[in-house]
C-alpha cells in the first residue's frame, strides 16, 4: 500500500503521474506475460522493465515502481480473497466488494496456484486396498517355572 511519503518520494523521481489506468494496464499485461516472470534470477526485473518499454514510460517511470504497486496489489487481493477470521469492515475499509482492483485481480489471479504450481498425483480408477501388516498374536512370553527340590 502507498503511504503519502512513498507517493512523493515516487513523484520526486518520475516525470509520469500513475493512474488508475496504469493500474489496470499493469494488472492486465502482468496476467497476459506470466511466462516472463520465471521465478529465476532477475526476471521480475527484466519483465516489468519490458512492460515500462512497451507502454512508453522510460525514463518516466523508476523502474522498481510497477514491481512495488504490483506487490502490493497483490497483497491486498490475497487479503481481501481471504480475510482473516473475525475482521469486519465496519470502518469503511476496503473489502472484496468495494476495492477498486479486486475483480481484475480476481480475474488475472483466480486460476493461478498461490503460492508453486500444484502438485497432481495420478490415482488408478480402482483404489488399492490398503492392508496393514497383521497383528501378531498377542501371546504372552513363556513363563519359566522354576523347580524347586524337595
Amino acid at each position: 500500500m502507498e503511504t503519502a511519503g512513498s507517493s512523493v518520494k515516487h513523484e520526486q523521481k518520475s516525470a509520469h503521474k500513475w493512474t488508475d489506468e496504469d493500474t489496470e494496464r499493469l494488472i492486465r499485461w502482468r496476467g497476459q506475460n506470466e511466462a516472463l516472470f520465471t521465478g529465476r534470477r532477475n526476471a521480475a526485473l527484466k519483465g516489468f522493465e519490458a512492460f515500462i518499454k512497451e507502454h512508453g514510460l522510460e525514463g518516466q517511470v523508476d523502474p522498481s515502481f510497477p514491481p512495488k504497486k504490483r506487490e502490493n496489489l497483490k497483497q491486498k487481493y490475497k487479503v481481501l480473497k481471504a480475510p482473516p477470521t473475525g475482521v469486519s469492515a465496519e470502518r469503511g475499509e476496503a473489502t472484496a466488494a468495494n476495492w477498486k482492483w479486486f475483480n481484475i485481480m480476481d480475474e488475472v489471479m483466480r486460476d493461478r496456484p498461490t503460492i508453486s504450481p500444484p502438485n497432481l498425483i495420478t490415482s488408478s480408477i480402482t483404489p488399492a486396498a490398503v492392508a496393514s501388516p497383521p497383528n501378531p498374536p498377542s501371546e504372552s512370553p513363556p513363563v519359566r517355572v522354576r523347580r524347586t527340590s524337595d
